[in-house]
């Protein structure tokens, strides 16, 4: 379950990219566009695949979980960054207000296809690094589940299909309104997500008591003792605990956490930088329509 989850969040946030720019490319016929697409597609796949096992490598190497953290929340902010640009590069370059389509040809036709092919392939990139990083992170045995982890993947591929099947019979503004609200949140998210993670390793490296940290709020809390005959909890048999569904170990909120920054237990810095960066991308997407 937990592979299946992870690939099909970090699939899911890719396919969502390359259906909103590929709708783009093939509603103003952009063949140029769309090849450039492909091809960093392609390129980002292969480049994660090299990263993954590199990944492994340094693992090995290391043994170093507080600097994983570390990485990982630069990563976030990284994405999150990539994200914010992507969404004011279409609503700087593409007119949703009148004329859409002819303003996107003329846009597109200017814009650089060196930079829609950075876009796409930091983008791809960066969602099979980050699926690597977290399975060889939480992975603390040797079982893993190839059939969850391809059949997320194949699920997120599905959705994506169905985003750009979709996005052809809808109106145009109505599809780049609901996609790039989306993205905000997936943004905000991997800011909380990144705060989180430096906190984490801030306690792992011995440099904040964990205890000592204010919280916004604190619920949830796993229980020591299995509950795995609830349908509420799920059971960790490596720490003997049991998580609420909820939680953000849980079966449900480990899939909020990761699409839109969802935690049980937020310190003040991380909930505000969320809300910041929540709030401000809404209004600045809601200023430029």
């Amino acid at each position: 379950m937990k592979e299946f989850i992870i690939s099909f969040r970090e699939t899911l946030e890719a396919a969502l990219i390359v259906g909103i720019l590929f709708t783009l490319f093939v509603k103003t016929n952009q063949k140029k566009a769309i090849n450039i697409l492909w091809k960093a597609v392609g390129v980002g796949l292969i480049t994660s695949v090299v990263l993954a096992y590199l990944l492994i490598y340094i693992k090995e190497i290391i043994n170093s979980n507080e600097y994983e953290k570390l990485f990982e929340a630069g990563l976030m902010y990284l994405a999150a960054g990539f994200l914010f640009y992507m969404i004011l590069w279409m609503n700087k370059n593409i007119n949703i207000k009148q004329n859409l389509e002819s303003k996107a040809i003329k846009s597109l036709q200017k814009a650089s296809l060196t930079g829609i092919f950075l876009l796409v392939f930091f983008a791809i990139v960066r969602e099979g690094f980050e699926t690597a990083l977290i399975l060889i992170g939480s992975n603390q045995s040797d079982t893993f589940s190839f059939l969850g982890f391809f059949g997320g993947i194949l699920a997120a591929l599905l959705v994506g299909v169905l985003i750009f099947w979709r996005g052809k019979k809808i109106n145009l503004k109505t599809f780049f309104n609901f996609t790039s609200a989306l993205l905000i949140f997936f943004a905000a998210g991997m800011i909380a997500y990144g705060t989180h993670e430096i906190e984490e390793f801030l306690v792992k490296s011995g440099n904040l008591d964990e205890d000592s940290v204010s919280r916004v709020w604190n619920i949830l809390t796993p229980i020591s003792e299995d509950k795995s005959s609830s349908i509420f909890y799920t059971y960790n048999e490596i720490k003997e605990i049991s998580y609420h569904s909820l939680h953000d170990k849980g079966s449900i909120g480990v899939f909020m956490k990761g699409l839109f920054g969802y935690n049980s237990n937020p310190n003040y810095i991380e909930f505000f930088l969320w809300l910041i960066s929540l709030t401000g991308g809404l209004y600045f997407l809601k200023r430029n329509k």
